[in-house]
């Protein structure tokens, strides 16, 4: 799964990361809606990426971001108040 999304194959990776959400213990897994939020946002759909990327951001904290591109986290940070209300807004 991840090696689709480091090697930039990004529909295949949502692919896969689609269906590990759907999995036992993956809905809520910090890392799979990191994923998630990180392929929509590469496929080009920012809602569905602001609201993976929020789920991720709410189960792992900022740390979930650090080994990633900053680009994801200051995207969630321009769509959503992380500091007050935890929701992926516009």
């Amino acid at each position: 799964m991840s090696v689709h999304f480091r090697c930039g194959v990004h529909d295949k990776a949502y692919k896969c990361f689609h269906n590990a959400v759907q999995c036992p213990d993956g809905l809520g897994n910090p890392y799979i809606h990191l994923r998630l939020g990180q392929t929509t946002f590469e496929l080009g759909d920012h809602d569905r990426a602001a609201d993976e990327l929020i789920r991720a951001y709410m189960g792992g904290g900022p740390e979930i971001f650090e080994e990633d591109d900053p680009k994801y986290l200051k995207f969630l940070r321009a769509r959503a108040d992380l500091n007050h209300s935890g929701s992926a807004g516009s």
